[in-house]
């Protein structure tokens, strides 16, 4: 070999070894970098963490427990607002569904949505994929239900009660059973703690439906996309009274998202306040919207009056309503029991419809 080539292959050797070390000099840097993260978090200095962990993922994109802690550290900081609530729920995302962490970053997920973003639809996706990854987990399973309720659907949400109940432990489960019969009977205080958390309910204020108003508007400005606060707020205007305003916002809501026929929420909301108008042609047409999966008791209640009130069907009247009866929140819905009463009675059962006005 010459001499130039022995120089160049000299000269190459000693760049090759110049990376090498180079990049050996790097990892180690990234793994101290880690090491040195987890001390910082336990001194709560957030910014610390987040400078440290910058090094770890350039290397380590994947790492599960980077993005946990990445994601802690954006939630934990003093200057948390929506730009580090959107910083963390991106890093909790980057947790692969097949880590043993990924139940809890979803958990994780869906409480920066609901408290920090106000986003409750968001919140339901990253809840119930949890619940999905780890049935077992109870916060998830608790915040669904709280999420039902906060988006007025709280007599709808038995399935979500039950499943938490199941999972409190013994000793927690009156106290299980005294928030649920708040949110059935007095839904105004049922999460008043938490709409105080959520920035609703301000010191000293009394919970009214104002402040429920209060959060499903702010619900409603944080997803403009979705359906779900606008048909809360068409529920809100029927329970006091105003049935135009309630349905001037869901024909506003029908015409600005395609899907809205799709969700079961809002066809039931529609279909009732449509009914109590008297407008039964176009209660009938969306009633016939309904979606395939869902035969709940708003369903079959919906589906009673239309035959009772514009059919004159009284037979498959009274069966409809039985069916709606017996799905909460039947039992302890009185006005269709009446209804069923009447509808009996017209049919010439006298001592059932009396049986029923008994009940």
């Amino acid at each position: 070999m010459t001499a130039p080539a022995k120089s160049k292959l000299r000269l190459g050797l000693i760049a090759g070894l110049g990376i090498l070390i180079t990049l050996g000099a790097v990892t180690i840097r990234a793994e101290w970098g880690l090491s040195q993260a987890e001390k910082f978090a336990a001194m709560e200095d957030w910014r610390a963490v987040r400078k440290q962990l910058d090094w770890y993922l350039r290397l380590h994109p994947r790492s599960a427990r980077a993005h946990l802690l990445m994601a802690r550290a954006f939630a934990s900081d003093r200057q948390f607002d929506a730009d580090a609530a959107q910083a963390a729920i991106g890093h909790l995302d980057q947790v692969s569904l097949d880590s043993e962490f990924a139940a809890s970053a979803q958990l994780d997920a869906g409480r920066l949505e609901l408290l920090g973003l106000h986003r409750p639809r968001h919140a339901e996706r990253h809840f119930r994929q949890a619940i999905d990854l780890d049935p077992q987990l109870f916060q998830a399973q608790f915040l669904l239900w709280k999420v039902w309720e906060l988006t007025g659907r709280a007599r709808q949400a038995e399935p979500e009660f039950w499943r938490v109940y199941e999972l409190s432990p013994q000793q927690t489960r009156i106290v299980r059973l005294r928030e649920w019969y708040l949110s059935q009977f007095y839904p105004e205080f049922a999460n008043a703690p938490l709409d105080q958390t959520l920035g609703f309910l301000r010191p000293q204020e009394t919970p009214t439906d104002l402040v429920e108003r209060r959060r499903l508007d702010r619900f409603r400005e944080a997803e403009p996309n979705e359906p779900l606060a606008a048909i809360a707020i068409a529920q809100w205007y029927q329970r006091r009274g105003d049935l135009q305003a309630a349905r001037k916002a869901l024909n506003e809501l029908s015409a600005t998202i395609d899907a809205a026929y799709d969700d079961p929420y809002f066809v039931a909301t529609l279909v009732a306040v449509l009914l109590e108008l008297g407008d039964f042609d176009r209660a009938q047409q969306a009633f016939d919207q309904w979606p395939a999966e869902d035969r709940q008791h708003a369903y079959w209640r919906s589906h009673a009056i239309l035959l009772d009130d514009a059919d004159a069907n009284y037979a498959d009247a009274v069966a409809a309503y039985d069916k709606a009866l017996a799905i909460w929140p039947g039992p302890i819905d009185w006005r269709t029991q009446a209804r069923k009463a009447n509808c009996l009675a017209r049919t010439g059962q006298m001592e059932q419809a009396q049986l029923a006005r008994q009940a």
